[in-house]
């Protein structure tokens, strides 16, 4: 394991609602990410790592202040992270990085306060660099008499191409329709926030470290994609696995289709961001991070979108490569709050008080992982997951609203023998789900 010369730069490519079985090189479904399975090839791959909550607005909570769902703050999207917490931006910031961000940071979804120049939070958040944008419904959801709130919306309108979006998008419903978007490739979400990103890296300081957080939007929901990459997986046609535990479609291989379209474009970006870093003589001074805020059901259980305790949802795809990363397939658990520790740690950076996420490489393995959302809690050791207070008839506003009862009813699933969660083995196993309901927050 080659040891870092200098204190290194770090990219941190962030995706949104992304399956961890989602990679080529998982080798279960057969989406294209060739430059996302090198970096897992030079790198360390963590197969077990989870999120803090599969919601968008906690979760991005969670890993700034290095801390787990009861204690972010933000338990929902009625809430906006507290500026006045550290974060690890911050951290870094204080120590000297040149600390940019482009895309989706999601902490003020409550306000959707960005600001036209997407700069409103940045300073208070730990960045120096970039600018944020809305998601793409909220970027839609927040316009304000029709006109745009966010840096991307803004240029949509100034090429004439706003409302045939906005139209696009509410016509479209989330999982409805995957049609080619009215977008051409530069116009497409994902790829504006890379081709900024690329000139964020350009404006990186060369005499001292930097630390460049690309967060996009997709793969998210809707299903939208550009016409060229509508016909990435149709021409010739590329069949996936269908959904499980439900009665699959013809509809779902469209919408499994397009979900893989939208991990590819990413994977091409991550590619030219590796090229660009390496045309700037810094690659081997530089850590880089692939990883996702939550997961994705993607009709599995006869469930969309996230916000459930399924591993579809609660798993993420998480790789680090670079210099002090050994290669390497990790089994153990991993939470995606340790990502802003273990950068701090490569860093040489003190964290503050009361983060309780670790360092990935210098660090014991987690003894447990928890995630949660509204009334839900989950635990797990690596070895048994119990899952407290979830119905699964129960309505995404019931998952965002309803207080957790921590003596609520209680799931319990061998994840070794039985890692696709098919059989409750609560009833047989009460001396486990009493162990495990004292870990759950």
């Amino acid at each position: 394991m080659a040891e870092p010369t200098r204190r290194p730069n770090f990219l941190f490519v962030l995706t949104d609602q992304h399956r961890p079985d989602w990679l080529g090189c998982e080798g279960m479904v057969p989406v294209r990410t060739p430059n996302i399975d090198a970096l897992a090839a030079r790198g360390t791959r963590f197969t077990q790592a989870h999120c803090p909550s599969p919601l968008c607005g906690p979760s991005r909570a969670c890993l700034a202040a290095g801390v787990e769902y009861d204690a972010c703050g933000v338990p929902n999207h009625k809430f906006d992270f507290d500026p006045a917490r550290p974060t690890y931006y911050k951290l870094l910031r204080d120590a000297g990085y040149h600390v940019a961000v482009v895309g989706k940071i999601d902490l003020n979804k409550c306000s959707g306060d960005w600001g036209l120049d997407g700069k409103k939070h940045l300073h208070e958040w730990g960045f120096t660099a970039g600018f944020e944008i809305a998601g793409g419904w909220d970027g839609i959801s927040y316009l304000k008499d029709g006109s745009p709130v966010d840096p991307y919306m803004l240029y949509l309108q100034q090429q004439g191409v706003m409302q045939a979006h906005v139209d696009d998008f509410r016509r479209r419903g989330n999982y409805k329709e995957t049609y080619p978007c009215p977008l051409n490739d530069e116009e497409y979400q994902d790829s504006w926030i890379a081709a900024r990103a690329m000139e964020l890296i350009d404006e990186c300081p060369t005499d001292r470290p930097w630390h460049m957080a690309v967060n996009f939007t997709g793969p998210h929901d809707p299903m939208d994609v550009t016409p060229d990459m509508h016909a990435w997986y149709r021409n010739p046609p590329v069949d996936f696995p269908p959904p499980t535990n439900t009665t699959p479609t013809a509809h779902d291989q469209k919408v499994r289709r397009n979900y893989a379209a939208k991990i590819e474009v990413l994977d091409r970006w991550l590619g030219r961001f590796v090229e660009r870093i390496k045309e700037r003589g810094e690659l081997e001074d530089t850590v880089i991070i692939f990883t996702a805020d939550h997961g994705e059901m993607l009709g599995d259980r006869g469930q969309w979108m996230k916000s459930r305790p399924w591993w579809q949802s609660v798993k993420i795809p998480m790789i680090f490569a670079g210099p002090g990363v050994p290669v390497a397939v990790r089994n153990d658990l991993a939470n995606l709050i340790d990502v802003g520790r273990t950068i701090l740690d490569f860093a040489g950076v003190q964290p503050s008080a009361g983060m309780v996420s670790r360092p990935l490489f210098n660090a014991p393995s987690r003894e447990f992982i928890r995630s949660g959302l509204g009334p839900w809690r989950m635990v797990c050791d690596g070895k048994h997951k119990l899952i407290v207070g979830y119905e699964s008839v129960t309505t995404d506003r019931h998952l965002h609203a309803n207080p957790f009862d921590p003596d609520g009813p209680a799931m319990l699933f061998d994840v070794q023998a039985d890692p696709f969660e098919q059989h409750d083995i609560a009833a047989s196993r009460v001396d486990i789900v009493q162990k495990l309901r004292k870990q759950l927050i």
